[in-house]
């Protein structure tokens, strides 16, 4: 069964934007499965691209705010978690279609080219 606990990287985000105890306290996780998907295909990429989104989405929303600052925190919120669970299942089709979807993406692609 393929699953993950996505955005255990939200911490490190929470970090950066809150005390300590407060970021404790904000924490959040989803698990994003996708056995359904065969990642070598891109259409079902780009569907666990969506899923992984839509969590990161869901994780982050405590951020999402009219005020601007808080606005901020929300979308690099999501994108480091994006980003990072893109890492974590590594999988070619799903970090190409990240990388051409996102700023950060290419440096996905960069970071895992050179772990191999």
């Amino acid at each position: 069964m393929k699953t993950f606990i996505a955005f255990a990287s939200v911490f490190l985000v929470s970090l950066a934007f809150a005390s300590p105890s407060q970021a404790q306290d904000e924490l959040k996780s989803r698990t994003v499965q996708f056995e359904d998907l065969d990642l070598s295909k891109s259409e079902d990429a780009a569907a666990l691209f969506a899923r992984i989104r839509g969590a990161a989405k869901s994780v982050c929303d405590a951020y999402n705010s009219r005020e601007l600052i808080r606005h901020q925190q929300y979308i690099a919120c999501v994108e480091v978690a994006v980003s990072n669970a893109v890492m974590r299942v590594d999988e070619p089709l799903l970090t190409d279609y990240f990388a051409s979807r996102s700023n950060s993406g290419r440096k996905v692609v960069a970071t895992i080219a050179n772990r191999r």
